[in-house]
């Protein structure tokens, strides 16, 4: 809704029962957040040509918990503020989270 997407599907997954599969990886992540409530599944698949240009999430729709999950290739996390900036390696089924 703000341009900062670009050749993608977005999903939110309000009942996990429906996919068995993704209930499971559900499951394993929720095993890393110590206890820390998650929001609802959101969803984005790239394209090969798709992209995510740099923007600031709204703690109030994403959550305080910046997490990757690279399911089927190779991705690059991009974390920057105002001073510093760092890119995550999230090789294929990894995934990273900073609470």
């Amino acid at each position: 809704f703000d341009g900062k997407i670009h050749n993608y599907r977005e999903f939110l997954v309000s009942n996990l029962q429906q996919f068995p599969k993704l209930k499971i990886i559900h499951d394993r992540v929720t095993g890393f957040m110590m206890g820390k409530k998650m929001l609802p599944i959101h969803i984005l698949e790239l394209r090969k040509d798709g992209q995510i240009l740099p923007h600031i999430d709204n703690k109030d729709y994403s959550g305080s918990i910046i997490a990757g999950l690279s399911l089927q290739r190779d991705s690059i996390l991009r974390l920057s503020d105002s001073s510093e900036s760092e890119s995550i390696l999230l090789p294929r089924r990894s995934f990273y989270r900073q609470m």
